[in-house]
C-alpha cells in the first residue's frame, strides 16, 4: 500500500532512503560517503524538507506494516511536477513497489493539476534504470548533463557523474485528442 508519510515515520523512511541510494551508487561513491539527507538517519533532514523541496512523501508499505519504499513529489512549483528520492532498497526490488510509487505520485501531481513529471535520473554507468523508467512510461529529454550538485559530485563521488533529464505527460490535455 502506498500512503503519505507520516512525520512518526521520519527516521525510518531516511534510513530507507538512505540505504537505497548507498546500493544503487555504490559503484561511484567514494568509500564510506553519505550524501542523501546528509547521512541524518533521525529523520529530522527529511521533514524539514517537507514543504520546502519536497511538496510531499509517499512510502510504500508492506502487509506486516513495515516501510519497503519511498518517494518524494514536487508539485507547488509551476509548469511540470518532479519525482525525487525515489527509493526501493534492493532487498525490496523487483516486486513491484517502484512501480506502485511511482504511480501513486503520478496520481497526486493530477490531483493537484499536474499533467507533466519530470525527473533527473543519474545515468552514469546505469543504463537498467533509465530502461526501467522508460517502462512506466517516461521519455529521455535531449542527452544527458554533468550533475549539477557540484560540491557533492567533489566530495562524495568518483568521476564524472551524468544525469538524464526524463518526462511523462501524465495527465493529457483537455483538448488532446484521442
Amino acid at each position: 500500500m502506498v500512503r503519505v508519510m507520516d512525520d512518526s515515520e521520519s527516521a525510518a523512511t531516511s534510513e530507507l532512503v538512505i540505504t537505497a541510494f548507498l546500493e544503487g551508487d555504490s559503484w561511484y561513491k567514494k568509500p564510506d560517503c553519505v550524501e542523501r539527507l546528509n547521512g541524518d538517519r533521525s529523520g529530522n533532514t527529511l521533514v524539514g524538507m517537507i514543504g520546502k523541496t519536497i511538496d510531499c512523501m509517499l512510502v510504500a508499505e508492506a502487509e506486516d506494516g513495515e516501510l519497503v519504499g519511498a518517494i518524494g513529489v514536487v508539485y507547488s512549483d509551476d509548469g511540470p511536477a518532479h519525482l525525487t528520492m525515489v527509493s526501493v532498497p534492493a532487498r525490496n526490488g523487483r516486486k513491484g513497489i517502484g512501480k506502485s510509487l511511482v504511480k501513486a505520485a503520478e496520481e497526486l501531481a493530477a490531483k493537484h493539476g499536474k499533467r507533466e513529471m519530470q525527473m533527473s535520473v543519474v545515468s552514469s554507468r546505469n543504463e537498467r534504470l533509465l530502461v526501467w523508467y522508460e517502462q512506466q512510461g517516461y521519455s529521455r529529454i535531449g542527452s544527458e548533463k554533468p550533475c549539477y550538485w557540484t560540491q557533492v559530485i567533489q566530495e562524495c563521488h568518483v568521476g564524472q557523474v551524468l544525469y538524464q533529464p526524463m518526462h511523462k505527460v501524465i495527465f493529457p490535455s483537455q483538448d488532446a485528442c484521442h
